[in-house]
């Protein structure tokens, strides 16, 4: 892995920008097809003859050493890649790589622009409106929790107090024991 590394170093050191974004996103574009298709064999065989890719990457010394290093090896006249076990290690050391900003030399005065692009502070504004949105949301959920939890802190006392006060027992006469107007009542005196 240390020598794949030292590859994309090497490589960022002695091409212009232009050139090792352009071979650095090949580079992980061939892996990924790889990665996401591990049971076509199309995507791990490659033709040097290919313009496309002998410019962008095979005519590149480093990036040919970074293929052979990663796994790829030379069977009649074509690349063949060849170390499954290797494939996610160097998709993430591309990844770390493939943010190669121009050198100041690079910078083409007609396009050179400085700040943020309209793109990047509409989406900057939209994330700032979304920030505040939560917050409100937020706000709104923990004024209504609140509100609930108080309510529910009151049933609880109410209910409490409603078991402490002693209950009235209402019991309705036996039909029996009712005395009518004027009766007597006979009490029992010394047992008779």
């Amino acid at each position: 892995k240390e020598l794949l590394k030292e590859c994309l170093i090497s490589l960022t050191e002695t091409e212009d920008s232009k050139v090792v974004r352009e071979a650095i996103e090949n580079l992980l574009t061939i892996h990924r097809n790889i990665f996401h298709n591990e049971d076509n064999s199309k995507y791990r065989l490659l033709k040097p003859t290919n313009p496309s890719f002998s410019r962008k990457i095979w005519s590149l010394y480093i990036c040919r050493q970074f293929m052979l290093l990663s796994g790829w090896i030379e069977v009649h006249g074509r690349i063949v890649f060849n170390s499954d076990e290797n494939l996610l290690e160097v998709i993430e050391l591309l990844l770390q790589f493939r943010d190669v900003a121009p050198s100041a030399s690079e910078w083409d005065t007609t396009t050179k622009h400085e700040g943020k692009s309209e793109a990047q502070l509409r989406e900057e504004d939209l994330k700032r409106k979304a920030v505040l949105e939560r917050e409100k949301e937020i706000a709104e959920y923990e004024k209504d929790k609140k509100y609930r939890d108080e309510l529910a802190k009151n049933i609880k006392a109410q209910i409490e107090s409603d078991r402490r006060k002693p209950k009235q027992v209402f019991t309705k006469p036996v039909a029996g024991n009712q005395l009518k107007k004027g009766a007597k009542i006979k009490t029992l005196q010394g047992g008779h």
